[in-house]
């Protein structure tokens, strides 16, 4: 098979180039080499052979080992695979982010709301407390407890206290 190399980021044979037409064995391309060529005519004079590698053993036995191409056909794929999953963390990390700040202004909201009930339970106390005054000077008045507005409210209390005994 012959092929005209169009991608020079394989393991063809020494000094081969784009444009430069290389012959297989048989009738098939390495899988290294898929998408890095386009079929060169039959008739084209082949500038390169390429000759998968074999590993032979001392006797002269052994099975053919992967041929480089295939090694780094396999490498390239574990390559996009890792770019891919880095593609997959970041976008991750992103989410990470945007949730982290999400979670940062909740929290920021929960603490005006915490600010505002607890400001809402002064409000509350400060009226009951207002109310409770009311209260203390109108029973005053009507047990003809004497009093300024700048009495402390335990003081009226100890005065009312006083008259309701002296009354009974």
């Amino acid at each position: 098979m012959k092929v005209k190399i169009t991608s020079v980021k394989a393991p063809w044979p020494s000094g081969a180039q784009v444009g430069d037409v290389v012959e297989f064995e048989g009738d098939k391309a390495p899988a290294w080499a898929a998408g890095k060529f386009t079929p060169a005519p039959d008739d084209a004079e082949a500038a390169h052979k390429y000759l998968p590698q074999l590993e032979v053993h001392g006797d002269g036995t052994g099975p053919v080992l992967p041929a480089i191409g295939e090694v780094n056909l396999a490498v390239a794929e574990l390559q996009q695979q890792l770019s891919s999953a880095g593609e997959t963390i970041r976008s991750l990390q992103a989410e990470n982010i945007t949730l982290h700040e999400q979670l940062v202004a909740a929290g920021a909201r929960i603490k005006q709301f915490e600010a505002a009930a607890a400001k809402g339970s002064d409000i509350d106390a400060q009226a009951a407390a207002e109310a409770a005054r009311a209260k203390l000077e109108t029973e005053a008045k009507e047990l003809g407890v004497d009093f300024r507005s700048n009495i402390s409210d335990e003081k009226l209390a100890e005065r009312v206290a006083e008259a309701r005994a002296a009354k009974r």
